[in-house]
């Protein structure tokens, strides 16, 4: 009877052992289950942060794109707005080809350094009748 008592011991620990490796495994499992959750919320925050990222990126360039372009005009057309400053160019275009008329060139070389310098000329007139306008 003995011999019999030690086996029935023995078989109910291995069951609780069992018991005990099968508990640990879900134990196991449900951290895994929560380390993923989390790696999967940390993941969705970076994704929604490199995404807002990436927006204001895409902001950023678009602002840069317009001041250039809004830069370029002016220089290309003088201060004021868009419409406005066409026709002043195109005032000035008028006077200067007016001008032009009785004046006759010597070489080609000349005229392109003069028309580098004649660019800043233009600034300062466009800024001294800005000026006056104010001034009326």
């Amino acid at each position: 009877m003995g011999e019999e008592g030690w086996e029935g011991e023995e078989e109910e620990e291995e069951e609780e052992e069992g018991l005990e490796n099968e508990e640990e495994e879900e134990e196991q499992e449900e951290g895994d289950e929560g380390l993923e959750w989390r790696r999967r919320k940390m993941n969705r925050g970076r994704r929604r942060r490199e995404m807002k990222a990436g927006k204001w990126r895409r902001r950023k360039m678009k602002m840069r794109r317009r001041k250039r372009r809004r830069r370029e005009m002016k220089a290309q057309y003088g201060g004021g707005g868009g419409r406005e400053g066409e026709r002043k160019a195109g005032k000035e275009r008028e006077e200067e080809e007016e001008g032009d008329e009785g004046w006759e060139g010597n070489e080609g070389g000349e005229e392109e350094e003069e028309e580098e310098g004649d660019e800043g000329l233009e600034w300062r007139r466009r800024k001294r009748r800005r000026e006056m306008g104010r001034g009326r």
